[in-house]
């Protein structure tokens, strides 16, 4: 799973972070469709219920450009249906490291 700014509903913290799920965008990169439980979308629902875990790259903004950074081994333990910023209805995965400690 790559965080690449794409989505405005992603919030990155490495102890805990949102990633929005695929799909709904135009050509502008704009959320304008609501988002379904297909593809990537359901993969990764999938690996809440088999509690298996995703690698997760993230793209680090430089001085003049970007370059990919290796997170390391996220735990995907929740699921959200929701409306995002744009209006469009989104699903957010919350990520915890593997090596964290559970709530």
């Amino acid at each position: 799973m790559v965080f690449s700014g794409g989505y405005s509903d992603d919030v990155w913290d490495p102890d805990e972070a949102w990633y929005t799920g695929e799909g709904g965008l135009d050509r502008r990169g704009h959320q304008v469709h609501d988002q379904e439980l297909i593809r990537g979308n359901l993969a990764l629902q999938r690996n809440i219920e088999k509690s298996l875990p995703v690698r997760v790259v993230r793209q680090v903004e430089t001085h003049d450009s970007f370059e990919y950074v290796y997170e390391g081994l996220y735990q995907v333990v929740d699921s959200r249906l929701e409306a995002g910023r744009d209006g469009p209805h989104v699903y957010r995965f919350l990520l915890r490291p593997v090596n964290a400690r559970p709530e």
